[in-house]
């Protein structure tokens, strides 16, 4: 796991969805870090489960970045979110606003 962070990038409690976000060259381990922690929380609780219902916006524009421009593609069923810089540097954001 990058980072050792060993908690999802995206977490939703209400529907018991966990997320990744990748870019579209490591959507493979994302798919291994969900596998993971779904492993962990079924300990507990069965009922989480790799998120679908996230939809994010299409595009997302970083205007701290200049202008920088991704291309976001929800979850296919796996709980991975990826995305691809279209231009600029490599940066994303996500508000809890968008969650």
């Amino acid at each position: 796991m990058s980072g050792n962070r060993k908690q999802p990038d995206l977490t939703d409690l209400e529907t018991k969805e966990i997320y990744e976000i990748k870019s579209e060259k490591s959507r493979a381990t994302g798919k291994r870090e969900i596998s993971t922690y779904l492993s962990k929380l079924h300990i507990v609780d069965h009922e989480w489960k790799a998120g679908v219902s996230y939809s994010p916006l299409p595009q997302i524009i970083v205007p701290q970045d200049s202008g920088s421009i991704y291309f976001i593609t929800p979850s296919q069923g796996d709980g991975v979110i990826t995305y691809k810089m279209l231009s600029g540097k490599v940066r994303m954001l996500i508000s809890d606003s968008e969650f």
